[in-house]
């Protein structure tokens, strides 16, 4: 009898863990299954993160951008303003030249003008002077010409 005694033991101690295992088993199991639908919680967080993440840096690169683009903007400006300044004053420096060249050049041609005249006069005074001296030859020679004929 302590032969089937001790199968009742040893199938009532098998029994028994079994029992025990197919607990664990189950705890396990839910355990499992908990932390499952922990990680597709924290999944379906971190993908809604990502999500936001992703829309906020689309966002702020886009801010960024334009603020990048205005300020591109505003050196291109700039720097045209500044060709635009450096052109004109080059320009001005330029015209004021000429003008001087030209208030030069009217001086002297004034100068040139008054001389010319000047000069004309002489001229005229020298032919008439000429013409006269050419008269009194003439006539010293017809006088001349006489007296001795």
């Amino acid at each position: 009898m302590s032969l089937g005694r001790e199968f009742k033991s040893t199938f009532d101690d098998l029994a028994k863990r079994l029992s025990e295992q197919r607990r664990e088993a189950e705890s396990l199991k839910e355990q499992l299954c908990e932390a499952g639908q922990a990680l597709t919680t924290a999944n379906d967080k971190a993908s809604a993160r990502l999500s936001a993440i992703l829309k906020e840096e689309k966002e702020r690169a886009a801010d960024e951008r334009m603020t990048l683009l205005s300020q591109i903007t505003t050196l291109v400006q700039a720097n045209g303003d500044a060709q635009d300044k450096r052109l004109e004053a080059k320009v001005t420096s330029v015209q004021e030249e000429i003008k001087q060249s030209n208030v030069v050049y009217g001086r002297q041609e004034e100068s040139y003008s008054k001389t010319m005249k000047i000069w004309s006069g002489k001229e005229q005074t020298l032919v008439d002077d000429m013409l006269k001296a050419r008269e009194n030859v003439k006539n010293k020679i017809k006088n001349d010409w006489t007296v001795s004929c």
